[in-house]
């Protein structure tokens, strides 16, 4: 990390918290701080959900799938394309969700079922989310110090002792999540997440051209096919040759689609998004831009 990037980091952040100033002002009512007073467009939705489905953990669960099975798995990947497609496309969920008026997956469940079962979920949500932030940050944070060469430890002058880099980088991290969901509440959270989003397409562009340039196809073909020959089924590129695979093999993609359909609308991470449309026909389109996104 040079003067350089570290000024990309401190720029970005600076203008995301003034974002957050100035969203503030535009919060006057609960449905404005759970909901965005349901404004959002297609565009603004498809651009700030879909980076909030994009941490360092979910980076660093990508490089170990392709560590383990190679370009494979994207093949059977692209089959979730065409099946969120048909979803996004018949309305599911989205309509049926949007006739409750309700403002939170809280609230629908009290509507459609009862308080007690309200109370049920959200403990049993809290209890997770307890058991994610155990994992998560912790995961994202060491990614962190160590992609970015932090040292394990730093010294305040005038200190004597010695602070640890992962506990105060963790309390950083959580940290700036609840503030920026207690003072901005949902509006704050999408116009925040819309400004990571064009800035991380941006930046994700300029990756791929700068790997496209460094490293040539027979860099990265060459091992490839030298792994096959030594082990035939556990294929680093061939779909149909993946049986030697166990962690990231055809079973892994079916579980993941039979849970796509099972789970549309049900992440509570996303359920701001979901009563933020404008209208339903908006989230539909939203989720119909954002399957090509996630595509692409």
């Amino acid at each position: 990390m040079q003067t350089i990037d570290w000024l990309i980091i401190g720029g970005l952040l600076a203008l995301l918290l003034c974002i957050l100033v100035a969203s503030q002002k535009i919060v006057r009512s609960a449905a404005d701080f759970l909901a965005a007073y349901r404004c959002a467009g297609r565009y603004l939705l498809t651009v700030a959900s879909g980076i909030s489905g994009i941490g360092a953990i979910s980076i660093i669960a990508v490089f170990e799938q392709c560590y383990v099975a190679g370009f494979a798995p994207q093949w059977w990947r692209f089959i979730n394309g065409p099946i969120g497609l048909l979803l996004v496309v018949s309305g599911w969920v989205y309509y049926r969700y949007r006739e409750t008026r309700v403002l939170t997956l809280a609230q629908f469940f009290e509507l459609r079922y009862s308080r007690n079962f309200r109370v049920f979920s959200g403990l049993l949500g809290w209890l997770s989310g307890i058991v994610n932030y155990g994992i998560f940050p912790g995961g994202s944070v060491r990614f962190f110090i160590y992609y970015c060469g932090l040292p394990r430890s730093f010294t305040i002058p005038g200190i004597p002792f010695e602070f640890e880099t992962f506990l105060w980088l963790m309390i950083l991290v959580i940290g700036l999540g609840v503030t920026f969901a207690i003072f901005g509440g949902q509006v704050a959270v999408m116009l925040t997440d819309f400004v990571q989003g064009i800035f991380c397409n941006l930046a994700f562009l300029a990756i791929m051209v700068f790997l496209v340039m460094t490293f040539s196809w027979d860099d990265i073909f060459a091992p490839m096919v030298e792994l096959a020959r030594e082990n035939p089924d556990r294929s680093l590129f061939n779909p149909y040759r993946t049986s030697g695979i166990q962690d990231f093999n055809i079973w892994f993609f079916l579980i993941g689609i039979a849970g796509t359909i099972c789970t549309t609308g049900a992440w509570q991470g996303n359920s701001g998004y979901n009563s933020a449309a404008k209208s339903a026909h908006e989230a539909k389109m939203a989720g119909l831009l954002g399957t090509w996104r996630v595509m692409v």
